[in-house]
């Protein structure tokens, strides 16, 4: 069974705090997108799959994460409300291969 670090042994109760969690247990959020939080690769997590990642991490303040993380009540959340630099950064980086690239898959083979 994997280990998860969790800092001085506490559930982060807020979306900073919890993002130091991921970023220590992943490397990175997009990271932690990929391999804890969006494993059916769709694009979005919804508060059941949010909150069960959040078990497997030793995270039990879900509620409170999610209700920071989801304002507005929709029921997912999009890899932006994450982590809203990197997403811009990415939505940029695919810009630039549907430019270059028939279609973006092309771009990432090179």
């Amino acid at each position: 069974k994997t280990k998860y670090v969790i800092e001085k042994d506490r559930s982060p109760d807020t979306v900073v705090g919890f993002r130091k969690l991921l970023i220590a247990n992943f490397g990175s959020l997009f990271s932690a997108w990929r391999r804890s939080l969006d494993l059916d690769s769709n694009g979005v997590v919804s508060q059941k799959d949010f909150s069960e990642a959040c078990r497997k991490l030793g995270v039990t303040s879900t509620k409170t994460l999610w209700k920071e993380l989801d304002p507005a009540g929709r029921g997912q959340i999009a890899f932006k409300e994450l982590d809203p630099k990197t997403a811009h950064e990415m939505e940029l980086l695919q810009q630039a291969l549907r430019t270059n690239f028939a279609h973006s898959r092309e771009g990432w083979q090179l």
